[in-house]
C-alpha cells in the first residue's frame, strides 16, 4: 500500500501520510479530526511535520485513483 510505504519513508503512520496529503492540497483545506484516541491524535499531529516530495504526492493521488491532467 503506497500510504504504508511513504509512511515508512517519512516516519509516520499511514494515517499520517493521509492527513500529511491533505494538508499539501493547493485548495488549503484543514483537516477536521474526529477522535478522542490519544495514539491517533499523535498520528495525526505527527503529519503537520511533513514536508511531502511533490513525487511522492502525486503517488499517492494516483494511488487514489486519480489521473494527472
Amino acid at each position: 500500500e503506497t500510504l504504508a510505504r511513504l509512511g515508512e519513508k517519512y516516519g509516520v503512520t499511514s494515517t499520517g501520510m493521509a492527513i500529511a496529503w491533505i494538508l499539501r492540497l493547493p485548495e488549503k483545506m484543514q483537516p477536521i479530526v474526529g477522535t478522542t484516541n490519544r495514539e491517533r491524535l499523535k498520528e495525526i499531529a505527527a503529519a503537520a511535520d511533513v514536508t511531502l516530495s511533490a513525487k511522492d504526492w502525486y503517488e499517492i493521488y494516483c494511488a487514489a485513483g486519480y489521473e494527472l491532467p
